[in-house]
Order: structure tokens, then sequence, then C-alpha cells
């Protein structure tokens, strides 16, 4: 992550109560590059190192436009459930952004 991309990603967590992980980086995948409403994004993820699938994060960041929207997932193994918690996405914000974060969550690399 580039000086720019670390600024903003930080602004995004900044005020939740993450692990220490997603302020300092967990185990990430290459970024990828999405088009959404004709606008190119990178599309970012990482996890819990040695537990991927008990925490994971993905980010859409567009450096053109300074912008970063992103998902964290929390999952409790024990009760079967999954907590997420939207960073910069209001429920007016696109379904296709939620959708592309969300399937990056579960291992699509893929746009």
């Amino acid at each position: 992550m580039n000086k720019q991309t670390s600024q903003v990603y930080h602004q995004l967590i900044a005020g939740h109560d993450f692990p220490a992980w997603v302020k300092q980086g967990g185990t990430s995948t290459p970024a990828s590059t999405v088009t959404l409403q004709g606008e190119t994004w990178q599309l970012l993820s990482g996890c819990k190192p040695h537990n991927c699938p008990a925490q994971s994060i993905a980010l859409l960041y567009s450096p053109e436009k300074g912008e970063i929207h992103g998902v964290y997932s929390d999952y409790d193994q024990k009760r079967d459930r999954q907590t997420l918690t939207w960073l910069n996405l209001t429920p007016a914000d696109e379904a296709k952004m939620r959708n592309v974060l969300f399937r990056r969550l579960e291992g699509d690399v893929a746009e």
C-alpha cells in the first residue's frame, strides 16, 4: 500500500474497534482493477493472519478521486454468524459496489 492509499485507509478505519491486524495490515491478496459505473477502482483485501475465515476486510479505492469504501467481516465460527461492518457506504450506495466487496471477502478476486 503506497503512502496515499495508506493515509486514506487509516482515515477509513479510524474510530472503529478493529483488531490490530486491520490497523497494521494482515495477510493480503494482490490488488485487482474493477470498473463500476465507468470508474476504475482498485479492489484490495486482507485477512487475519493464520485465520482468514474468522476476520477479513475488502476495499475499493479510487486513487484519482481519493475515495475509499470497504467492508469488514467478523465470523463467529461457534455460532456460525457473520457480522459485516460497512465502511464509508450508506444504504443509498449502489448495490453493485457492495456486491463486489462482499464477493472479494468470499475469495472471489475476479471482476
